[in-house]
């Protein structure tokens, strides 16, 4: 999961994965990202260098660590130093964290990532998040166009109107939502057919994208 943070009115993303016994790092202010992969060692060690009046054991730093970087109301992050080719990235703990009493940080320098993995990290899960929300969408349209239906039926056998009146609805407009009428999808880049060929060609290179629970009965 991806945490925002801005600095100097900057937007940026950052964000921390386990891989076996190392720690990735990433910043990305999206048009680069930037990487560093650390062992917990690496953790520890960078915390004694930036805290050297502070005592802690290995586990309470990493610990320490995750939490710093997960919950944004006790650790911020700011950017030091910035350019193309590397960032160096701060991470300090607030007046609300646990070790209040003194003052954490560690200091990170992350190196610019090859535009494939700004590819495979966001541009493609950006695409399959708009693509599942389109798909989504139709699921919700067809849903309360079947409950009007099923209103409307339900009014013919009854012979009557709702007895509650914060029930009654008028029947639902599918132009509100529907872009049948532009017959586009994706950011209206693509007309639907070119929208579905763009997504089968996607999902050769990348894999499909869960659509569990798009269906219904």
């Amino acid at each position: 999961m991806w945490r925002l943070f801005s600095d100097n009115k900057d937007f940026y993303m950052l964000r921390v994965q386990n891989e076996g016994n190392s720690i990735n790092l990433s910043v990305t202010d999206l048009l680069l990202i930037w990487r560093s992969q650390l062992s917990e060692s690496e953790i520890v060690k960078n915390f004694k260098e930036n805290n050297s009046n502070v005592s802690a054991g290995n586990e309470d730093i990493l610990s320490g660590f995750f939490d710093l970087i997960k919950d944004s109301t006790i650790g911020t992050i700011f950017i030091n130093e910035k350019n193309k080719e590397f960032v160096e990235v701060i991470l300090e703990n607030s007046e609300d964290s646990a070790m209040a009493t003194s003052k954490i940080t560690y200091k990170f320098k992350l190196c610019k990532a090859e535009q494939q993995q700004f590819r495979n990290e966001l541009t493609v899960p950006s695409i399959q998040t708009i693509y599942l929300l389109e798909k989504q969408k139709e699921l919700l349209l067809s849903v309360i166009k079947k409950k009007d239906r099923e209103l409307e039926e339900y009014k013919m056998e009854k012979g009557g109107l709702i007895s509650r009146s914060d029930l009654i609805t008028e029947k639902f407009d599918s132009c509100v939502l529907d872009s049948d009428e532009q017959e586009t999808g994706f950011f209206n880049l693509f007309t639907k057919q070119q929208n579905e060929d763009f997504w089968l060609k996607l999902t050769e290179n990348n894999g499909e994208i869960k659509k569990s629970n798009l269906s219904i009965n």
